[in-house]
């Protein structure tokens, strides 16, 4: 089932070079792949491979089409009841070169609500290349904040005029604040490579924008989406509404880029059944030369091939009867253990490692001979803990524990797992994942620091750590 797709214009002087850096980037920051992306990376032929390790199979080849050339590249993995595969499609064209990616999953696709954050890393990993093509706008993971220059084209933008690929979501101001309607980095992060988000910094140009669109600009936190030819939709979160329109956004943008993407059928199944009938078509051939040498066999293998060819049907009929019973299971609603909280993960599988983590201390209550224990047992036996959160709680203790001063080093380890650090006279603030709620402080000072280390170190675990 096709999850999220994108197309991302690429630089004219981006190189097969730069599209393997990418990869090998996104393997390293994607604890899943990173034995298979490490195999993959020392393969002799990277353009024609095949590497498998630790349920995780990464293949690659190159094909031709209309004096197009296309570098394919699918890694695909197994996780509990999901299969993820995920294709980008490098694409060369003369002078235009892009990137088409899509991310797919069958399976049970009821374990989440939204697209995990981990599996769109490698969207992130080519915005974050400095090798996309900007057009009015650089494509970002960060919001963008309206300036003077900027203006004139919003203007013509909102009239009717937008021909930006990716869509763009204006954000209006909430008159006499400095708030949204909408959490803007929240959305900008989750929509990266697919859309731009351009909000008002202040009032500046809220009447200068009126009067240039005879008042269709968005004011007062009403958000409008702007497409491709000059459609728009607009946003506003209505009193007694119970649910944040961020995802009602999010989840629209992506349907619609993904229809975007898909027109062309750049996909790897594509590709990959046009190699599968060139090989066959010159199969045939050499058959067919055969049948001429030899034509006292021509009936026989007349007869093969129509018995082949039968075959072939009747396997393509089981293929399309299988995918509607996969469909349909996904689709159908499952009894499940646990129901998954309608909260943000801070990364991917937080809840669950929480549940199972919980279990295992649970399960050291029981006698091993009480039915509770059978039970507990059984269910762990199945359910391992997937372990993304372990890193963050590997770079507090390395960076806290001695109580020494943080060095600029460390403070990039700490904003590489999520915290963001500010100085503040005679400490240091660290905001995890940009919620205000975990924020830690550290002193400055080396008395205080020698002191406070280890308990700096549990403080944070305590209350992030779903492990403990």
């Amino acid at each position: 089932m096709r999850i999220v797709s994108t197309k991302l214009a690429l630089k004219a002087d981006f190189e097969k070079d730069d599209f393997y850096a990418i990869l090998s980037s996104w393997f390293r920051e994607n604890k899943i792949y990173t034995a298979v992306g490490e195999l993959f990376m020392l393969a002799e032929n990277k353009d024609n491979a095949k590497v498998e390790a630790q349920f995780s199979t990464v293949e690659t080849f190159t094909a031709e089409r209309n004096g197009v050339e296309y570098l394919l590249f699918k890694v695909t993995h197994e996780h509990y009841q999901q299969k993820w595969a995920t294709e980008v499609i490098y694409r060369t064209d003369r002078n235009k070169k892009d990137v088409i990616i899509h991310i797919n999953c069958s399976g049970d696709i009821t374990r989440f609500e939204n697209v995990p954050v981990a599996r769109l890393g490698i969207i992130r990993s080519f915005v974050n290349s400095g090798k996309l093509e900007s057009s009015v706008f650089p494509v970002a993971e960060k919001p963008l904040y309206l300036t003077s220059e900027k203006v004139e084209w919003l203007a013509r933008m909102m009239n009717g005029n937008y021909e930006c690929e990716l869509p763009l979501i204006f954000v209006s101001k909430i008159f006499n604040t400095a708030g949204y309607q909408i959490n803007v980095d929240f959305v900008a992060q989750r929509l990266a490579g697919m859309a731009y988000v351009l909000a008002e910094k202040g009032d500046d140009f809220v009447e200068e924008l009126r009067n240039k669109t005879s008042g269709r600009n968005p004011y007062n936190g009403h958000i409008r989406v702007y497409y491709k030819g000059g459609a728009s939709k607009e946003y506003y979160q209505r009193a007694g509404r119970g649910n944040s329109i961020d995802n009602d956004i999010i989840k629209n943008i992506m349907e619609y880029v993904t229809a975007q993407a898909d027109k062309e059928d750049i996909t790897w199944d594509a590709f990959y059944n046009d190699r599968v009938s060139v090989h066959m078509k010159e199969n045939n051939e050499i058959l067919d030369e055969a049948l001429n040498e030899n034509g006292s066999l021509a009936e026989q293998l007349n007869e093969a091939k129509e018995k082949i060819r039968r075959l072939v049907e009747e396997n393509s009929s089981l293929n399309a009867q299988k995918d509607a019973l996969k469909k349909a299971l996904c689709n159908a609603t499952e009894r499940r253990l646990i129901e998954q909280a309608d909260i943000p993960e801070f990364f991917d599988g937080e809840q669950y490692d929480l549940i199972v983590s919980a279990l295992k201390k649970a399960r050291a209550f029981y006698g091993e001979d009480s039915r509770a224990y059978e039970l507990l047992n059984g269910i762990l036996a199945n359910n391992e803990i997937i372990g993304n959160g372990d890193h963050m709680e590997e770079i507090v203790k390395k960076v806290l524990s001695s109580g020494e001063n943080p060095t600029e080093r460390d403070f990039v380890a700490l904003k590489a797992v999520g915290f963001e650090v500010v100085s503040d006279n005679n400490h240091y603030k660290l905001v995890y994942k940009g919620n205000a709620k975990y924020t830690f402080s550290l002193f400055k000072t080396a008395s205080d620091r020698q002191r406070g280390g280890k308990n700096n170190v549990s403080d944070i675990l305590k209350r992030l750590s779903v492990y403990k």
